[in-house]
């Protein structure tokens, strides 16, 4: 029987069905909606026919199926163009393909589409899960290629396909190497993907109840930092992301101003804070660094002319094309500051509520300067408010309602009326939103800043020490928040929240559970190992590819020279993959060549030929 008329067995079906359903997976985070409606429904129903539940669907249904997909795709981007909508045709096309009818030819072809579904993740992602994740899904297509051809001796022993698959991919990790290394890079992509100035991950330039709150429920890593000399104390970890001065109430909103071209300038100093950054991917066109930024640089040189710097010292870039950012940043906790625009600062959204003007009647009478102002503002949140991710909902923005109603609230809560406050007592106020805190990993001497760390405070003008002071009405209502970092305090129940212990007795009782003994450090070893894979991945750019070659005395190989050697490097490949079979047809005669082959294909697909078998033992098996 010939390969392409064997039509594989339910068991061969099945294993199609787990290995898309494994390259669909790393897809759930960019295109949840498609692959959780067509690759569920499509993966269900391939299983009950399987298993002779239901038919496969008809001519007429396919060609509805299909219509659907494409119009839900084209709703997801508006349009069926441009490498994310094709993503998503793929995922749809891929899991179509599974209730269809499958034959020889059609799971080569499925085969084949699994090393699509994974490149074009690589595409958007190229971390180290997903890395082990393509070398597992690479082993295992390349070996279900191979067992598809034994026709119907195919076998799908698990391991043993395991084995073969991975033996193939270490006869091909050279050639993988050499072309990692050579490969012309380029500055920018080819494939331009998740272009977008709007930030996935939930943080938002727009402050209003609520916002930080959604944030802060996940656990996702929003950078990795390595600090150089100076290291600043824990409740000194505050990451300006966007600054905020238009008020609305309890909303915020940046307000339109001009930005100019990031140029890079190189400081150092005993007072500076040096931090190398790697940010993930879904944080926008924002750049994040511990305050106060006096500098940003990129190593690429284009990244760093179109990066920008605004007011209140934050950065942006032009553009996030969806992969990781790396920069390196000097931050002075006392820079030297002026107040431009003074009235920007002091506009508020007028409320007419008694209570809030007696408040700041008596305050001002009690205040001898804007510090003093300060202070008693905030021993009024320390006495009237509380601190809770789930407050209750305040109507319409309003201050007066939330200082004196509800009196629950987030760090959103706590700084945008603390800033109105100040305001309206004649103090410049604004808004900084962005991350507080940073957990250190104990096997390697980098931080991780999380979305858990997410946090709004206020900066107001004091004409007393002339700068920009940061404010913290947080720091007077959970203290906690700050001393023990958002990762920890978010993780904590309310029962234990209330119990009132010391930060100390917090961490010693969290080090010696099993969740931190077995899980943290898991998390914490492979996240040491997640930063040094991509530090090498952004390191090895165009400028990284230079300096490689550098050493190795290659100073001046061009671009076109290093295709000529990739291509140069395949051929080799070639002749060292053939050479055995090459030597050993050479040295036979003929007849002896015919009789290999023979064997070979009846080997194949008739009656296998044992060891000791010669030529008469073997065709009077016939």
């Amino acid at each position: 029987m010939k390969p392409h008329n064997f039509t594989p067995s339910r068991k061969f079906n099945l294993s199609l069905i787990v290995l898309i359903t494994l390259n669909l997976l790393p897809h759930l985070e960019d295109h949840l909606t498609t692959t959780l409606i067509i690759g569920l429904i499509s993966i269900v129903w391939r299983i009950l026919h399987e298993y002779q539940k239901v038919k496969l669907p008809n001519i007429i249904l396919k060609l509805l199926l299909i219509i659907g997909s494409c119009y839900l795709v084209f709703f997801q981007h508006g349009q069926i163009t441009g490498a994310e909508p094709a993503t998503a045709l793929l995922i749809a096309g891929v899991s179509l393909k599974l209730i269809d009818s499958v034959d020889y030819h059609d799971a080569m072809v499925v085969l084949f589409l699994n090393f699509l579904l994974l490149m074009s993740r690589f595409l958007v992602s190229q971390s180290l899960s997903l890395t082990i994740l393509g070398i597992l899904n690479l082993a295992l297509v390349t070996a279900l290629l191979l067992q598809l051809h034994k026709g119907k001796e195919i076998q799908l022993k698990f391991l043993p396909l395991l084995k073969l698959g991975f033996k193939l991919f270490l006869q091909t990790a050279p050639l993988l190497t050499l072309l990692f290394f050579v490969f012309p890079r380029f500055s920018t992509g080819f494939i331009q993907l998740n272009n977008e100035t709007q930030a996935k991950s939930g943080f938002s330039p727009q402050l209003a109840p609520g916002e930080v709150s959604k944030l802060i429920a996940s656990d996702e890593i929003a950078f990795r930092v390595v600090f150089g000399k100076n290291v600043p104390q824990p409740k000194d970890r505050y990451w300006r992301g966007a600054v905020l001065s238009f008020n609305q109430g309890l909303s915020w909103e940046p307000a339109k101003e001009q930005t100019q071209t990031n140029y890079s300038r190189q400081f150092r100093g005993e007072l500076f804070y040096e931090q190398n950054i790697i940010l993930e991917p879904n944080y926008g066109t924002w750049l994040f660094a511990l305050e106060t930024p006096i500098s940003l640089k990129f190593k690429d040189q284009m990244k760093q002319m179109q990066s920008y710097i605004g007011n209140g010292r934050v950065y942006t870039v032009k553009q996030n094309n969806g992969q990781k950012l790396s920069y390196k940043v000097y931050s002075d906790p006392m820079p030297k500051q002026m107040l431009l625009e003074k009235e920007k600062y002091l506009q508020i959204k007028n409320e007419d509520d008694e209570r809030l003007k007696q408040l700041i009647k008596i305050t001002l009478q009690q205040s001898n300067n804007e510090l003093d102002i300060k202070n008693n503002y905030l021993d009024f949140f320390s006495k009237n408010l509380k601190y809770s991710l789930n407050p209750t909902p305040v109507k319409n923005n309003s201050v007066s309602e939330f200082l004196f109603d509800t009196k629950i609230g987030f760090c959103e809560h706590l700084a945008s009326s603390f800033a109105y406050l100040l305001r309206a007592s004649g103090v410049p106020a604004r808004i900084v939103v962005g991350f507080q805190g940073g957990e250190k990993n104990d096997f390697g001497e980098h931080y991780t800043v999380k979305d858990k760390d997410a946090h709004a405070w206020v900066e107001m003008w004091s004409n007393t020490l002339d700068r920009w002071l940061r404010v913290d009405p947080t720091e007077v209502v959970a203290p906690l928040r700050l001393e023990l970092g958002g990762q920890m305090y978010h993780s904590l129940s309310q029962d234990e929240l209330n119990a009132g212990l010391s930060q100390d007795e917090y961490l010693a009782r969290f080090k010696s559970s099993w969740y931190f003994k077995v899980i943290v450090q898991s998390q914490l070893a492979f996240d040491l190992a997640s930063m040094r894979w991509n530090q090498f991945l952004l390191d090895f750019d165009k400028e990284g590819q230079r300096q490689f070659f550098r050493k190795l005395g290659l100073e001046n190989l061009k671009l076109k020279k290093l295709g000529f050697l990739s291509l140069f490097a395949l051929i080799i490949f070639f002749i060292w993959l053939n050479r055995k079979r090459y030597f050993y047809r050479k040295g036979l005669t003929q007849q002896k060549s015919i009789y290999n082959d023979l064997c070979l294909y009846l080997d194949a697909h008739l009656v296998k030929k044992k060891i000791y078998f010669g030529p008469k033992d073997y065709f009077q098996l016939f």
